[in-house]
C-alpha cells in the first residue's frame, strides 16, 4: 500500500537514490550556505581566534591593564575549543549552534561596539583638565603612540575580526542546517526500510497461511 502523505514522500522528490545510501552518509555532509559537499573545516578559525588573542595580550596600553585583558582571552579559547570540536565532531548539530552563537555574538560586539569605542578614543597626547561642568584643558603632555596609533589599529583589528567571525557564524550555521537536514533523511529512510520490511513479512505470513488452506 502507498503512504499518502507520509512524510516518507521527501525520498521520492530526491529521486529514490537516497533509501541506498547508509547513515555514515553523515560523516561527508557538505554544506548548503558554501554549496561544498566536503565536511566543514574551522581551522582557519582557530588561527585567527589565537592570533587575535596573543595580539590583545601582548599589545602595549598602558591603560588597559593586564587583568582587563584576560577575559578576552578566556573568550578567545573558548572560541577555539568550540571551532576544534566543530571540527572533529562526527556532525554533532549542537557544535555547529555552539560555534554559530559564539562568532555571531563576538562579531556584533566587536563591530558595533569595541571598533567604534577604540576609535572614539583614540588620541595622540595626554592632557590633565581642571573642573567638573567647564573642562578647562590645563597641560599636555608628548604625543602618546600607544593611544594614538595603537588604538586606531584595535579598531581596524576588531573591525576585520568582526567580519571574519561573522562569516564564520554563517558557515557554522549552515553546516548546521545541513546536519539537520540530513539528519531528517536518514531518519526517513530508516523508517522506510522498517515498513518494507514489516511488509515483507506480512506478505510472507499470508502466502504462508494461504499454502496451509490448500
Amino acid at each position: 500500500p502507498q503512504l499518502v502523505g507520509h512524510p516518507l514522500g521527501i525520498l521520492e522528490r530526491r529521486g529514490g537514490q537516497i533509501g541506498k545510501k547508509k547513515s555514515s552518509r553523515l560523516n561527508e555532509t557538505g554544506n548548503l550556505y558554501t554549496k561544498t559537499e566536503k565536511r566543514t573545516s574551522f581551522d582557519t578559525a582557530i588561527l585567527i581566534s589565537a592570533s587575535n588573542m596573543l595580539i590583545n595580550l601582548l599589545r602595549p596600553d598602558e591603560s588597559i591593564a593586564w587583568p582587563m585583558r584576560v577575559p578576552r582571552a578566556l573568550w578567545e579559547l573558548i572560541i577555539m575549543a568550540s571551532a576544534r570540536l566543530a571540527t572533529n565532531s562526527k556532525q554533532s548539530p549542537a557544535a555547529y549552534l555552539m560555534l554559530a552563537f559564539l562568532t555571531g555574538s563576538t562579531a556584533i560586539f566587536d563591530l558595533f561596539f569595541w571598533a567604534p569605542t577604540f576609535a572614539f578614543l583614540a588620541q595622540f597626547e595626554t592632557c590633565q583638565y581642571e573642573g567638573f561642568f567647564r573642562r578647562r584643558k590645563v597641560s599636555c603632555e608628548k604625543t602618546d603612540f600607544s593611544k594614538g596609533y595603537g588604538r586606531l589599529f584595535v579598531s581596524l583589528q576588531c573591525l576585520s575580526v568582526g567580519i571574519f567571525y561573522l562569516m564564520t557564524a554563517i558557515v557554522a550555521w549552515g553546516a548546521f542546517v545541513s546536519v539537520r537536514e540530513e539528519q531528517k533523511v536518514d531518519r526517513a529512510v530508516r523508517i522506510r526500510q522498517k515498513w518494507e520490511d514489516l511488509q515483507k513479512v506480512r506478505g510472507s505470513r499470508s502466502h504462508d497461511s494461504n499454502n496451509f488452506l490448500h
